[in-house]
């Protein structure tokens, strides 16, 4: 009978060695070192602004479709767009209705508090946006310029 109370005290051992191999097995620690670092916001890109042909007629408004580059590594949010000058090419152009007689821009309410447009990241190409009543032709504008489309040089504002 003496046997019995050794051999339990042997299965006690080996249980309790196991455990603590275990353990060893599942915990680690260490040390180490990092950095990181913040950089500048670089400018978005404008690749093309335009509207495109019958979209617009003299006194309406149409949508501003616009190809950005992201040069960033995380997205941005579009929240204004602004013409530069007064810079308006028109395709086909004609005599009748040239960038300078066609009346159209960018309206001003379009300039901040754009909502809802994100610009992807670098990595993931050109981002293209339409603008919705981005762009404007007064009611002088010749009616022969309804059917061209329109090139825009235009700015924008965004944030992260």
């Amino acid at each position: 009978m003496r046997l019995v109370p050794l051999l339990v005290a042997v299965l006690v051992l080996d249980l309790g060695s196991s455990a603590g191999t275990a353990y060893a097995y599942f915990s680690a620690s260490g040390t180490g070192s990092g950095h990181a670092k913040v950089s500048a916001l670089q400018p978005v890109v404008v690749e093309q602004a335009t509207v495109a042909p019958g979209f617009l007629f003299p006194g309406g408004k149409a949508g501003l479709s616009l190809k950005l580059t992201n040069p960033n590594h995380s997205a941005l949010k579009l929240v204004g767009v602004s013409e530069v000058g007064t810079t308006v090419t028109v395709t086909p152009a004609t005599t009748s209705c040239t960038g300078m007689s066609a009346g159209v821009s960018v309206p001003s309410t379009v300039a901040s508090g754009l909502t809802n447009y994100t610009i992807k990241p670098h990595t993931t190409g050109v981002t293209t946006l339409t603008v919705a009543t981005g762009a404007t032709m007064t009611t002088a504008s010749p009616s022969v310029c309804q059917t061209k489309a329109f090139h825009i040089k235009v700015t924008v504002t965004v944030r992260s």
